[in-house]
């Protein structure tokens, strides 16, 4: 006879015992939600335990600290895979991003350039299970390659089916999607997954933070993470500036160019404007300088992209050796056709390229993420340094 069955026969025949009758029933729900899931039973958050995010020393706690995600992937095998493994190019190129992101305690921020809150999954991971991560922010910590999904996950989607707030939680083996995933834990509500996502950290026991942009956690920096990071081996960036996201972008540029067959030069009225060419080496110089400078690694060739740009004809022709010798192909679904002058400020503001105003701001993002001058927003720095004003020609 097996357990659920005799537990059933011992609830129906003690009834004179209210006291054995509760515990069963508990015991009960908590095996058919182990088993089955089920929705808003007894237990069904018994799983879960306090994780304080600070000491009484006020010092971050790494067991307070759960990786939040939101994807629309579902896990190959047990992994979730950055581009450069899910991307497959010609010459058997890979995407150009070896990294996932995640935030810390609370569901990303959306901003001008992205919106996550319509993505199917939440995933919450325990921070101290996920090995390769390299550094960040709260609001945007990364790993250096694709993450195997730990021991302890909890996986929160959207399931219409299940009734107005009710949850239910599911042994991540049990779903088709998910069977490859040991100890990890499916939460259906039937809102999206982004909006009960603060909810959801506070029942396994986090303490949900507030996101903000940047920086941190409402676009703060905290002494104390900067602490925690060190203490870890880890370094403090604002991705977008780091060298390594910089360099992504040069190349998606290069691919860009290239799809669109354009020139490494842009002239106006038979006088060269702009040489791509010559920019994009400057720009990969300076990332070096800048690398050593702030200790930001750089997991990229450049001395053979910048060998491939100065010996290519076209863009096109770098774009195909960069596929064919780096092995590193585009991860934009679709490119964007741009006009000449667009480009070119693309270019010198998104790169970071060696042009004072960039080279300025790249360094106070790397200062501020790491504490030692006032934050500052790109906005502010735009008008504070005049940038509407100052001609292209002058970058």
């Amino acid at each position: 006879m097996g357990f659920f069955t005799v537990l059933k026969k011992i609830i129906s025949t003690t009834s004179h015992n209210n006291h054995i009758r509760k515990v069963s029933q508990k015991a009960l729900a908590r095996y058919k939600n182990k088993a089955f899931g089920e929705i808003n039973s007894d237990g069904l958050f018994s799983f879960a335990k306090k994780h304080p995010l600070k000491n009484k020393n006020n010092e971050i706690l790494e067991d307070g600290l759960a990786l939040c995600r939101m994807d629309n992937n579902i896990p190959q095998k047990d992994m979730l895979r950055t581009t450069r493994d899910l991307i497959t190019g010609e010459f058997n190129s890979k995407g150009v991003r070896n990294s996932l992101h995640f935030s810390l305690n609370h569901p990303v921020i959306g901003h001008e350039s992205a919106d996550w809150s319509k993505h199917k999954y939440f995933y919450i991971m325990p921070f101290n299970k996920v090995p390769n991560i390299v550094g960040g922010s709260p609001v945007d910590i990364f790993t250096k390659g694709s993450v195997r999904i730990p021991k302890g996950t909890v996986i929160v989607r959207q399931n219409m089916n299940i009734p107005e707030g009710k949850y239910k939680i599911t042994r991540a083996q049990a779903i088709e999607e998910f069977k490859d995933l040991k100890g990890v834990k499916v939460i259906e509500t039937n809102k999206p997954a982004h909006n009960v996502g603060e909810q959801i950290l506070k029942k396994l026991g986090y303490e949900p933070q507030i996101g903000g942009l940047s920086y941190g956690w409402n676009d703060i920096v905290e002494p104390e993470f900067l602490n925690f990071l060190k203490q870890k081996g880890l370094f403090s960036a604002v991705h977008a500036f780091t060298p390594n996201a910089r360099i992504e972008q040069l190349l998606e540029l290069i691919f860009n160019r290239g799809h669109f067959n354009r020139e490494w030069t842009v002239t106006n009225n038979g006088q060269k404007i702009f040489d791509f060419k010559d920019e994009y080496i400057k720009v990969l110089k300076y990332l070096e300088e800048f690398s050593q400078k702030n200790n930001y690694p750089i997991d990229f060739n450049t001395k053979k992209i910048m060998a491939i740009i100065q010996e290519a004809k076209t863009p096109k022709e770098a774009a195909k050796r960069i596929n064919q010798e780096l092995k590193l192909c585009t991860q934009v679904p679709q490119f964007i056709d741009v006009d000449d002058m667009s480009f070119i400020g693309q270019s010198k503001l998104l790169i970071g390229s060696a042009n004072p105003i960039s080279k300025k701001y790249n360094q106070q993002m790397a200062d501020a993420i790491n504490g030692k001058c006032e934050k500052m927003s790109l906005a502010d720095f735009i008008i504070k340094n005049n940038y509407y004003n100052t001609p292209l020609t002058e970058f």
